[in-house]
């Protein structure tokens, strides 16, 4: 298993000038949703519940990158 340094950075290039650079910290796992579309993602502070924030990547065939922030009203 491969052990990441609690970090995320997705840089966005285009003929090699970075258009974007997202960075996210406080992630613990990433988690692969179909290889063939370069689909993944992970939560960003799962242990801290006003901040827990899902983002899901897809590569293939258009770029996509989205998060979700869910308050739970108790």
């Amino acid at each position: 298993m491969d052990v990441i340094q609690e970090s995320v950075q997705i840089d966005l290039k285009v003929s090699g000038l970075s258009l974007v650079t997202l960075s996210f910290e406080l992630v613990d796992a990433i988690e692969i949703i179909d290889f063939d579309r370069g689909q993944f993602a992970f939560v960003v502070a799962p242990d801290i519940e006003q901040a827990r924030t899902r983002i899901e990547v897809k590569l293939r065939p258009d770029i996509e990158v989205q998060g979700y922030t869910l308050k739970n009203e108790s």
